[in-house]
């Protein structure tokens, strides 16, 4: 029997040699990434804390549509 669609694209990205079977780490290359205002600074914190100085995929996106503005306040003591 072949191998399923996400076997297929997992087999395609592989980094590393692999048999693919299950509970073996797998190292994938990464052609593209998505992030959403929810995510992405803690993702990119992460990269930062790994050492990664720069993302190396085609394509990257990030999707940010929560960004406000905040004006802190000009009084002296804050209203709870």
């Amino acid at each position: 029997m072949g191998m399923n669609l996400t076997r297929k694209i997992i087999a395609s990205h592989l980094a590393r040699p692999s048999s693919m079977t299950p509970g073996e780490d797998v190292f994938v290359k990464v052609d593209q990434t998505l992030t959403h205002d929810i995510n992405a600074v803690m993702t990119y914190l992460a990269f930062e804390a790994i050492g990664l100085p720069r993302a190396r995929t085609a394509v990257n996106v990030s999707n940010l549509d929560h960004n406000l503005l905040y004006n802190k306040p000009q009084r002296e003591t804050p209203r709870f």
